[in-house]
């Protein structure tokens, strides 16, 4: 038989935890972090510009120098692909990297998560710019134009921002998990204390059953039980009864 954790009616559903609570969570927080950076501007003129000129060197006919023009054109190729992946790795730090990893940082201290590996992971969160990247947006064949540019520089920044979607929406799944763990936790928790208090209770109760049904013994009147029962219900403590006799 599988047994559901008792809930704790003391609990608000934010502190609650539950499963449709983290889905909802999660989902909520994805669109914060796609917000986030497709928001980023990664691609200002001079960006562009250093695309523009990447574009320019993949050109069938692109070449450099009349002598050993292989070697110069090859070397001009890679100058210009390394200049344009260091200025968008630039901004790519400043404006995705630097933005995602503040929202993830936040949620860590909001949701109180304590887990060394999923700290350092936040701290770490990096999208680093390949070659790949830069290479394979290029379409072959078409016809170098600013339109053209424009929209190299649109397929670059989605493949971006899938990246960081990507590795954010693993961290914010670890999280969910180290939440779940923890209100699993408190709900064990919860339980003995419940056990415990109503123990307690059951103890007080008997004491005071106990207690009265001397009283009754003694000779006392139901004056002198009901005198007790009020003394019970303000101050809500257990009391001794030091009743003798007729109660007196």
């Amino acid at each position: 038989m599988i047994y559901k954790p008792l809930s704790n009616p003391l609990r608000s559903g934010k502190q609650r935890n539950d499963e449709s609570y983290l889905n909802h969570w999660k989902s909520e927080m994805v669109s914060i972090l796609k917000k986030t950076a497709e928001q980023a501007y990664i691609f200002p003129y001079d960006v562009r510009k250093l695309a523009e000129d990447f574009l320019v060197s993949l050109e069938r006919d692109f070449k450099v120098g009349l002598f050993f023009s292989k070697s110069k054109t090859y070397e001009e190729r890679e100058h210009r692909k390394e200049q344009f992946i260091l200025a968008l790795q630039s901004k790519v730090d400043s404006e995705v990297n630097w933005h995602i990893k503040q929202v993830l940082q936040k949620q860590l201290n909001e949701k109180q998560i304590t887990d060394q590996t999923l700290i350092q992971e936040v701290q770490e969160f990096d999208i680093k710019i390949v070659e790949s990247i830069v290479q394979d947006a290029q379409k072959k064949g078409a016809l170098l134009s600013g339109e053209y540019i424009l929209h190299y520089c649109e397929i670059v920044k989605q493949s971006i921002i899938k990246m960081s979607l990507e590795k954010a929406e693993s961290i914010l799944s670890k999280m969910a998990l180290f939440i779940h763990h923890t209100k699993q936790e408190f709900s064990q928790i919860d339980i003995i204390n419940t056990l415990n208090e109503s123990k307690t209770i059951k103890h007080e109760f008997m004491s005071k059953r106990d207690q009265l049904h001397h009283i009754l013994e003694s000779n006392g009147s139901e004056a002198d039980a009901e005198e007790v029962i009020k003394l019970w219900l303000q101050e809500d403590v257990p009391l001794k009864i030091n009743k003798t006799g007729n109660g007196q």
